[in-house]
């Protein structure tokens, strides 16, 4: 059955795998398909100017006047305007840059030839399209150099920078950010086509600090840079107009910036709070109270797996070589170490009873084919069968140990819940996110969101499903195996590209930073915060006390004492030692056994007297078969 899990985890792998695959092709196709079409010249554009007037909420309002001539048959000409930029920050009189902010391009309308024109706006992460129709039809296409035809195109829109909170005190802007193609006529490069601009700032600034730059090389001389009042000037050509940009450093608060936050932005903040909020009251409501812990010199005598599931909250595996022990200091077996980690157990009579029948059937499965069991017989292929039953009667055995939860009924669901909660934090800043970046940044996010989405499905499977049966736990298991798999293939891939694109597509806004703290507060919910949710019923509190009072007792007690102790009931260490290794003081019991000179009991044989309890327990739990097996669970019949 391991072959069977292992390969339905490799079809689950080799399947996101294919997924991913596809979304990438899909993904560089279209970049590839977009690329193709820039590259491919529709048009030219001859001189034109741009005006741009800039009140003191660093709002640009905009005019474009375009000469534009087409070489191919289109209807429409587009242009591309940044929606995400740079933010700059003045220091020591120059414009260093800073982070990215949203930029915001409104009010557009457009006319060609004096005719007003339908203009059509898309916005992605990285620009808004600008998409103009001319109202008489087609335009017209070059057919010689003598014919040659341009249009008069009239762009103007705000372009809103006021959000650039932290560059308050800086102005930069992108000319015209792309286009296709510069005019020059009979391969005169002389007369490639010049674009000429005119910014007026709405107060007095120093001009001196004004530069214009391309490819981060200061071209304010080659470009005419001019300052006169509050206005200045500058050309640049068309080719490779878009590394074409003006900065200007400017002192004190020059603009009055602000944050825009941006629609519903602080109800999904006012969501994650509360979402925080009853996570933290739940965990105070269900807190684990610490119990009154008298000195106990014996510890509650109940089964020794019942008592660690009142100690642990739930019984360990581990611990079911205490079940052996148990019946070795009743008399029911003796166990004889044989090796390093083999064991040979001799049926001596049949058990209690008041035995249950988990027990009962974990015993009678040891001793099926007669009354010595030998830890070997359950090695190799030919020998699978018995193991596979031994291993169904451990968990069993498990399950049985289970049933007196030592937790108030409203705990489990209250820890599941304050899970489903955290992850839902996360899901909720990042469909937020989501809802702003509907284009390849989604590709970034996606993979990282689905891997945290199936973190609540998985856990909601024994809510809905329940852990009754060993087929509900096997699934569980096989749920959690893929959630490794997969998180292990998108989360990192959704981090990386995430960090990879943060730079280029990412604005640096508050939202982004409560995406994060949501993320930190999913892993705080759902790994810290249920580890504080232990109210137990006030049967196992006082339980709960009895024991911490009996591992204190054992942790102080001194050789005299113990003495004492040893002289009213010489098997006092025997009687103690599955309860000493539920609370993993082995260790402890060996070092005080040796010093009071104990010997090694008559039920045991082959131990070290030195280290009898941990000698015992490593054998044992290496020896009785006590790890999980899945989904053979229910091919066999037990005759009790």
């Amino acid at each position: 059955m391991k072959k069977s899990v292992a390969l339905k985890s490799v079809f689950i792998l080799i399947l996101l795998c294919a997924v991913l695959f596809a979304s990438a092709v899909l993904f560089l196709g279209l970049n590839g398909k977009t690329a193709n079409a820039e590259s491919s010249v529709s048009y030219a554009f001859n001189d034109s100017s741009v005006e741009i007037n800039v009140d003191e909420n660093k709002i640009l309002h905009v005019k474009e006047s375009l000469q534009v001539g087409f070489v191919k048959s289109l209807s429409q000409i587009s242009r591309s305007i940044p929606s995400t930029v740079y933010s700059y920050k003045n220091r020591g009189g120059k414009a260093v840059k800073g982070g990215k902010f949203l930029a915001e391009v409104k009010n557009v309308t457009a006319k060609v030839d004096g005719a007003t024109a339908q203009v059509n706006v898309e916005k992605n992460s990285a620009n808004y399209k600008l998409t103009v129709t001319n109202p008489d039809g087609g335009f017209a296409i070059w057919n010689s150099n003598e014919t040659n035809r341009f249009y008069n195109l009239e762009l103007e829109y705000d372009y809103d920078l006021s959000d650039d909170g932290a560059g308050k005190n800086a102005f930069a802007f992108t000319a015209i950010d792309y286009e296709p193609y510069w005019f020059y006529r009979n391969g005169d490069r002389n007369d490639i086509a010049k674009l000429t601009v005119t910014v007026n700032m709405p107060k007095p600034f120093d001009g001196a600090l004004a530069k214009v730059y391309s490819e981060n090389s200061d071209i304010s001389e080659s470009a005419g840079l001019e300052v006169n009042g509050n206005s200045l000037t500058y050309t640049v050509t068309f080719k490779d107009i878009d590394e074409k940009q003006l900065r200007i450093a400017l002192d004190g608060d020059y603009f009055d910036t602000r944050v825009t936050y941006y629609p519903f932005y602080w109800l999904f903040v006012g969501l994650v709070i509360i979402i925080m909020i009853i996570s933290i009251t739940l965990t105070v409501i269900y807190r684990g109270r610490k119990p009154v812990a008298p000195v106990e010199v014996e510890p509650p005598v109940i089964n020794p797996l019942h008592y660690s599931a009142y100690w642990h909250g739930y019984p360990q595996r581990r611990d079911v070589t205490t079940i052996i022990l148990f019946w070795a200091r009743l008399g029911c077996i003796k166990i004889t170490k044989d090796g390093k980690k083999d064991l040979i157990l001799t049926k001596l009579k049949p058990l209690p009873e008041n035995s249950n029948f988990a027990e009962r059937q974990y015993f009678n499965e040891l001793f099926r084919y007669g009354n010595v069991f030998c830890s070997k017989d359950t090695r190799g292929f030919r020998n699978r069968v018995r193991k596979d039953r031994i291993r169904f009667a451990v968990d069993a055995l498990v399950e049985e140990s289970e049933k007196p939860t030592p937790f108030v009924p409203a705990v489990e669901r209250t820890r599941m819940f304050v899970n489903i909660l955290s992850v839902i934090a996360v899901t909720v800043m990042f469909a937020y996110f989501i809802m702003l970046n509907t284009d390849m940044i989604s590709l970034c996010v996606i993979p990282l969101f689905i891997g945290i989405m199936l973190i609540p499905l998985v856990k909601l499977n024994p809510v809905f499903n329940g852990l009754n049966n060993l087929k509900q736990r096997d699934l569980a298991r096989f749920l959690w195996i893929t959630l490794g798999i997969l998180a292990f293939a998108l989360v990192p891939i959704g981090l990386f590209a995430w960090f990879m694109f943060y730079s280029v597509y990412l604005p640096q806004y508050d939202y982004i930073h409560m995406t994060v703290i949501s993320l930190i507060w999913a892993l705080f919910g759902f790994f810290i915060l249920p580890e504080f949710i232990k109210k137990r019923t006030d049967e196992a509190q006082k339980l709960y006390g009895r024991m911490l009072g009996f591992k204190r007792f054992i942790q102080l007690a001194d050789l005299p004492r113990m003495e004492l102790l040893l002289k009213d009931n010489p098997d006092y260490f025997y009687d103690v030692l599955p309860y000493c290794m539920v609370m993993g003081l082995s260790k402890k019991i060996d070092n005080q056994m040796q010093y009071l000179g104990v010997a090694v009991p008559d039920w045991a044989d082959g131990f070290n007297p030195a280290n009898f309890a941990q000698e015992l327990f490593y054998s044992v739990t290496h020896a009785i078969i006590v790890s999980r097996k899945k989904n053979l669970r229910n091919k066999y019949t037990y005759d009790g």
